[in-house]
């Protein structure tokens, strides 16, 4: 009846992201690390690093997700001899708000320039979008690894209006909105366009029965990119993150880092 209001109603849910409190396991991962305070264009965010190694693996979390979800992740590569940083995004944490795609990839980008010599990212769910959109905004990565990767923003479009009914009319007026309001256009922020222009070794690893990304998202996606596609079998979205043999997989992906020398 009302499209135009509609439209603007679906931009609020669409850019809300939920409040997430660290799991009892996650506040102890994090309770391991360092905790760094990171300059973004949004301001001070918190960090955690762990190890001291002078190679730094970005760890970028997705929609709604924390930092210290990819802890053990960080520890399989400080095994490989890095450092690994990860952070909450802008609009996420105890008490989340809104966000947006540019916000979350220029934070990144922001943090890349801060972590020192940046050996590579491992990007779960929504944060390999932002990894790929950072790339737009100086973001280099080495070697780049998603898992359980989003970055069909089409398809994400979709799925949010049939998750919420907005029909595809209202769907399609709030990305115009969105466009026109944070000046950006669909097409530039698509897998499609930024994935082939990487031109870094990409490991895509996604469980066939991710129960929030399909499995052929990363089909698409490693095609873009040119990524080793690895599958996973009864992992879903999140206990991939702690499979040990994925950790093994991600960690194998990195040539042995140099250890800083321990000062006697």
């Amino acid at each position: 009846m009302a499209p135009p209001l509609a439209a603007r109603v679906a931009e609020r849910f669409f850019l809300a992201v939920p409040a997430r409190p660290l799991k009892l396991a996650e506040r102890a991962y994090a309770d391991e690390a360092r905790r760094v305070a990171l300059d973004t264009p949004s301001g001070l965010i918190q960090g955690w690093r762990w190890g001291d190694a002078p190679e730094t693996v970005l760890l970028v979390h997705g929609w709604g997700g924390r930092g210290p979800q990819l802890a053990a992740i960080a520890k399989a590569l400080v095994a490989r001899g890095y450092s690994a940083l990860a952070w909450d995004m802008p609009g996420h944490g105890d008490r989340a708000s809104r966000t947006n795609l540019p916000e979350l990839a220029a934070a990144t980008a922001a943090i890349a320039r801060q972590a020192g010599p940046l050996a590579g990212v491992v990007a779960h769910s929504f944060g390999l979008a932002t990894t790929l959109v950072a790339t737009r905004d100086g973001l280099v990565p080495p070697r780049l690894v998603g898992i359980a990767g989003s970055a069909l923003l089409h398809r994400l479009a979709d799925q949010f209006g049939g998750l919420t009914g907005f029909t595809p009319r209202v769907v399609e007026r709030m990305r115009a909105n969105l466009s026109a309001r944070l000046g950006f256009s669909w097409e530039e922020l698509e897998a499609a366009t930024l994935a082939p222009r990487l031109g870094c070794p990409a490991l895509l690893i996604h469980d066939r029965h991710d129960e929030r990304v399909p499995f052929d998202h990363a089909v698409v996606i490693g095609r873009y990119s040119n990524a080793e596609v690895v599958a996973t079998s009864g992992l879903g979205h999140s206990a991939i993150l702690s499979d040990p043999a994925v950790l093994a997989r991600v960690a194998d992906f990195f040539p042995p880092g140099a250890a800083r020398p321990q000062v006697r």
